[in-house]
Order: structure tokens, then C-alpha cells, then sequence
């Protein structure tokens, strides 16, 4: 699907900033999420991420920029340093805080806007993809319910729908499955067709879709929250073994720990 005008515009303005903002400590600027790939409607938020040398001197304001476009749109500082440990060798790879992340950008699930081209630099997937896609898919659970700021208990309720979304996406990507977000439900179904989540997923993508009509509507936010309830629920049963093996919460914690430390 090709990028909107609309997009394109937010490139080369969130593009500027950055360089403007950053001077030399700019490295590279990614476009995520549904914008990356042409799968946004007008209102989608937009989802950057700049890799720079030094983070601790990387400040980026956008605010004039979400008033121009009356839009969500935020850029996540990283260095690059981090990716560069991750993709240069085998045991940095094994070591690495962000696997799952960096599959998805070798799926498409990231676009270059401007700087360095550090997706050439990313290994096949073959050395990318996590051995255990359940112990991927039990992190997310725990993060998204711990309390961490990426809760999402703690979010808006538009992020209670997004969560179930992105959520499902990623089980696809772990198959190396990567879809438009209308076919996401039916994909779901052929590769995962024991995740009884279809029904919640079409929900969430019809909610998506006219969000801006619900964002005040308090019945629909009570919905959207039972609707995730209900995901959670059907995701550990899922995800889980129930055999010894599964992730901990202080596990959990351990890793985001980590993570955490790294980007900072």
C-alpha cells in the first residue's frame, strides 16, 4: 500500500526537527507502527524512532508538530550503539534487549525516513527470530499487567484497543507473517487458529476505525476495557505451558530491568 501525502508530510517535517534539534548527534530517523507501512487512517498516531550517539544529550520537541496536525505523533530516543551491539555478532544478538523489535523491523514494520540505513544492517531472520515464540508472547503479558509504566491498564482507552491489535500482529510477525491490518483477523485464524481471539480483534479494528466518534463515549471505553480483560485472559491461557518452564513475573521484571538500563 502506498505512503499518504498526509504521511509524507509528517516525514519531512518530524525529519527536520530532528536534524534541527539534534545537529551531529542525529544518526537515523524510522517511521513504525501503521504509518511505516501505509496501513494508517487520518487520525493514526504517528511513531518515530531516532537513534542518536549520545541519548543523554538527545531532546526532541514536537509540539508544534502535533498542533500543526492535530495528531499524536512522538519519536523514541535510542542509541545506536545499542542496535549496533545487537546486529554485529552472534552473542550480541543472544543478548540482546529488543530481538522481537528488531524482527519486526526486518518484516516491514519499520521505514526509513532519513540518516544512516540501519535496516540493511539487520541480520536474516533466520538469526533474528526468538527460538520460543510463547516465552515472547508471555513478556508482553506480564509487561502489559506488572506495574511498569507500559501497563496499559494505565493507558487511554484507544490504547486498550490498540494493545489487543498490536498484540496479534506480533504473534503473526512470530510466524513471519506480516499483513495489512483488515486481514489481520483472518490470518490470525490460519496461523494461530487455537488463540480464540478473532471475535475480540475485529472488535478492536472496528473501534479503531471510527475512534475519534467513541473517544468520549464512556460505554464504549467500558467495552474497550472488558474487551482487553478478556484478551488477557485468553493470551495467558494461550502463551502459557503450565509445565515449569514459563516466565515469572519477577523474570518479567528482570528483563524490562534491563532494557530499561540499556536505553538509558
Amino acid at each position: 500500500m502506498a505512503i499518504s501525502v498526509q504521511t509524507r508530510d509528517i516525514d519531512r517535517d518530524v525529519l527536520a526537527a530532528c536534524r534541527r534539534q539534534l545537529g551531529r548527534n542525529f544518526v537515523t530517523l524510522l517511521c513504525e507502527g501503521s504509518r511505516a507501512h501505509g496501513d494508517d487512517l487520518p487520525d493514526s498516531d504517528y511513531d518515530g524512532l531516532c537513534y542518536v550517539r549520545d541519548p543523554a544529550r538527545a531532546r526532541v520537541d514536537l509540539r508544534a508538530l502535533r498542533k500543526k496536525y492535530g495528531l499524536r505523533i512522538g519519536v523514541g530516543i535510542k542509541p545506536v550503539s545499542q542496535l549496533l551491539g545487537c546486529v554485529s555478532s552472534r552473542r550480541g544478538l543472544a543478548s540482546c534487549p529488543n530481538r522481537n523489535h528488531l524482527t519486526a523491523m526486518k518484516l516491514g514494520r519499520a521505514r526509513l525516513v532519513g540518516g544512516r540505513d540501519l535496516l540493511r544492517l539487520l541480520p536474516p531472520l533466520s538469526r533474528l527470530q526468538p527460538p520460543d515464540w510463547k516465552r515472547e508472547a508471555q513478556l508482553d503479558y506480564w509487561l502489559a499487567i506488572l506495574p511498569v509504566p507500559c501497563n496499559v491498564y494505565r493507558r487511554e482507552s484507544r490504547r486498550h484497543v490498540g494493545f489487543i491489535i498490536a498484540i496479534c500482529d506480533s504473534l503473526l510477525l512470530a510466524k513471519r507473517v506480516v499483513v495489512q491490518k483488515k486481514d489481520l483477523p483472518a490470518a490470525l485464524r490460519r496461523h494461530h487458529p487455537k488463540f480464540h481471539a478473532v471475535g475480540l480483534l475485529r472488535r478492536a479494528l472496528r473501534r479503531r476505525a471510527v475512534w475519534p466518534q467513541l473517544e468520549h463515549d464512556r460505554r464504549t471505553q467500558r467495552e474497550a476495557r472488558t474487551d482487553l480483560d478478556k484478551f488477557l485472559a485468553e493470551l495467558r491461557r494461550y502463551a502459557f505451558r503450565r509445565d515449569g518452564t514459563d516466565m515469572t513475573p519477577a523474570q518479567a521484571r528482570a528483563i524490562y530491568r534491563s532494557y530499561a538500563n540499556k536505553v538509558a
